[in-house]
């Protein structure tokens, strides 16, 4: 019995559960008094203790060696990052400038991209390659810790190419990405407090909505937070004039007449000189025009609108013309409008000479505009069941845009 005490005791010390054998073995010692094979139960339940106290030693000492030595590595793994951590202390406290140089160079670049895509000198799909090119060298500059006026110069850089993507997107009728990178440059536009910009760039977002399967609700939200963002801004400035405009065009597309005649703009007196727009925005009295023509031309396909719309359209349109070069953008839009209120007008033979200037104009070009223009322009033609407008359909439809 006091062998089976001391063997119980060890288990209970260490905190070890006793084994069967020694239980079974109390049993019989108090039912009997004595057990058969008592000593050879006593003898194994010490060896199993030693060889579990020997375990327990062996895990302990390979669990201190373990911990010394990722001790260890934590320390020199710690030396080893001073530098890091220095570097970063000093970045922080000492941001990562650029000289005016580099700036004016991107500036340059993206002003010049503008210029070339206003005059039509490079078709879209051309030109979309270096614009991404340099966004994407201006990203690494964004994402270091600048001082905040050298932030502010480059993101508005960025904001202008990036929105620049956007129109180039919408030429070549990519409007997904269209309206991302028009997103985008809001985004960046409003980081730096240009409401200007970051309105026109959701003008800009509206037009990829138009164009996409005639998406009119959703242009029309485009509008609507556009306008808010110029709300306080005067309204003869280029951003407010421009977004009226637009939206007068959505809601002549929707046939909505009486919206639209109140949305456009009948004042000619466009703040064009404004130096903030003299990149990414160009909308005169002209222009004006052309959007007036244009929705007048719309809204001439209703069955109950006023005779002299038309002539209305027609005297809009023929005075943006006039003060237009050849190579604007707007040129070939103007002409295929100006067909348009030929056709309305039963004067084939204008109508094709206006058709043949749009055509000429757009050889080289890209824009969803176009192509727009020269759909409706088909579909219209292909309506009537006069021999003329019928001839003059056969010609269009001969035409490879």
């Amino acid at each position: 019995m006091r062998a089976y005490q001391e063997a119980k005791n060890l288990y209970q010390q260490q905190g070890l559960p006793i084994p069967e054998e020694i239980e079974a073995l109390s049993q019989s010692i108090q039912g009997t008094g004595k057990h058969p094979h008592r000593e050879d139960i006593i003898k194994e339940s010490q060896a199993l203790f030693k060889m579990t106290s020997d375990m327990d030693r062996l895990r302990r000492s390979i669990i201190g060696t373990t911990f010394k030595a990722s001790s260890l590595s934590w320390f020199v793994s710690y030396e080893f990052q001073t530098e890091i951590i220095e570097r970063l202390a000093h970045a922080l406290a000492h941001p990562f400038t650029i000289d005016e140089t580099t700036i004016e160079y991107f500036s340059k670049r993206v002003e010049h991209y503008w210029k070339e895509h206003n005059t039509v000198a490079v078709k879209a799909a051309s030109m979309l390659p270096f614009v991404l090119d340099d966004v994407q060298k201006l990203l690494p500059l964004l994402e270091s810790p600048l001082l905040p006026s050298i932030r502010t110069q480059l993101v508005h850089i960025v904001a202008q190419a990036t929105l620049l993507a956007g129109i180039l997107h919408f030429d070549i009728s990519a409007f997904d990405r269209s309206r991302e990178y028009c997103d985008l440059a809001c985004q960046a536009a409003l980081e730096i407090n240009e409401s200007k910009m970051g309105a026109l760039a959701l003008a800009r977002k509206s037009f990829a909505w138009s164009y996409d399967n005639d998406q009119y609700d959703k242009a029309f939200q485009c509008i609507e937070a556009a306008k808010q963002l110029v709300e306080k801004e005067p309204k003869q400035e280029i951003a407010p004039m421009w977004i009226a405009a637009i939206e007068a065009e959505i809601h002549a597309k929707r046939g909505d007449y009486h919206t639209c005649l109140r949305t456009l703009p009948v004042s000619q007196d466009v703040n064009s000189r404004s130096a903030e727009y003299s990149t990414w925005a160009h909308f005169d009295s002209f222009a004006l025009m052309s959007y007036q023509g244009a929705c007048f031309v719309q809204l001439a396909s209703l069955s109950d609108v006023p005779e002299h719309i038309i002539t209305d359209a027609q005297r809009a349109l023929s005075q943006a013309i006039s003060h237009m070069p050849t190579r604007h953008l707007r040129f070939p839009t103007l002409a295929f409008d100006l067909a348009l209120t030929s056709c309305y007008r039963r004067d084939i033979e204008q109508a094709r000479q206006y058709i043949n200037t749009a055509y000429e104009a757009i050889q080289d070009r890209q824009s969803a505009v176009y192509v727009k223009r020269f759909d409706t322009l088909k579909q219209i033609l292909k309506r009537s069941r006069e021999k003329k407008m019928q001839e003059l359909s056969e010609y269009v439809h001969s035409l490879q845009l």
